[in-house]
């Protein structure tokens, strides 16, 4: 697949974005209160805080120096923040020609049966992987994610193994994951510190996932766990 090409995947999931402190709090709200009206197909976990209840890191991105921390390497639940790795491997797949932009994927009963927020599809409804991008981005669509993680690892689970092995290679030691969507899983899990690694950042911030605020600070955050790159001018 051509460079050009997959710099639009990459655009397409920049289309309209809001920031992620904003997109990953309201999803995560939504999708625990649609939890409350329709059955929970996940192991949920039943943390209603965390002790210590906040994870920060702040990091120079010119020297790579650690700024600040709080609890960095504290076991936080990743959320919707989660599909920033699912995204990662579809990026990846995109760019070794594995799919394109128009590769159609099958939505199975499995995945169209995901707890909200989600697209709304139906068994054997197609997806491309471009809407599947936006979907993913821009609705944070938990069905659109499986349908993804099915496509590329033949499973959820078997996609989620890849992706635990992708946070292996970026160096990511404390991060496990067990689905492709970020709903609640009690084994499912990262720290402030796993975030900030430079490939994971990327990809955020490629994708429109990453927020630029006061254009110095680039902020990750879920829920209770953030991580910032701090740029001190020189």
């Amino acid at each position: 697949m051509s460079r050009s090409a997959v710099q639009r995947a990459l655009r397409c999931g920049a289309l309209i974005m809001a920031g992620v402190v904003a997109a990953a709090a309201i999803s995560s709200d939504a999708d625990a209160r649609s939890r409350r009206h329709h059955r929970v197909h996940h192991r949920v976990s039943h943390h209603s805080s965390y002790d210590p209840a906040y994870a920060s890191i702040v990091v120079d991105v010119n020297s790579g120096d650690v700024m600040q921390e709080t609890n960095a390497d504290s076991p936080r639940h990743p959320a919707s923040l989660t599909k920033m790795m699912t995204l990662y491997l579809l990026f990846e797949a995109l760019q070794k020609g594995r799919v394109s932009l128009s590769t159609s994927m099958t939505a199975s009963a499995y995945a169209a049966d995901q707890d909200p927020t989600k697209l709304g599809l139906d068994a054997g409804d197609a997806l491309s992987v471009e809407d599947a991008i936006k979907a993913i981005v821009v609705r944070s669509a938990n069905d659109a994610a499986v349908v993804v993680a099915e496509s590329l690892g033949g499973s959820e689970m078997g996609f989620a193994q890849k992706m635990t092995a992708k946070a292996r290679e970026m160096g990511m030691t404390h991060t496990q994951f067990v689905n492709a969507s970020g709903l609640p899983d009690e084994s499912q899990l990262t720290t402030a510190r796993d975030l900030w690694a430079k490939d994971f950042i990327d990809v955020a911030e490629r994708s429109g996932l990453i927020v630029d605020v006061g254009a110095t600070v680039l902020r990750v955050a879920s829920e209770q766990v953030v991580a910032c790159a701090l740029e001190v001018p020189t």
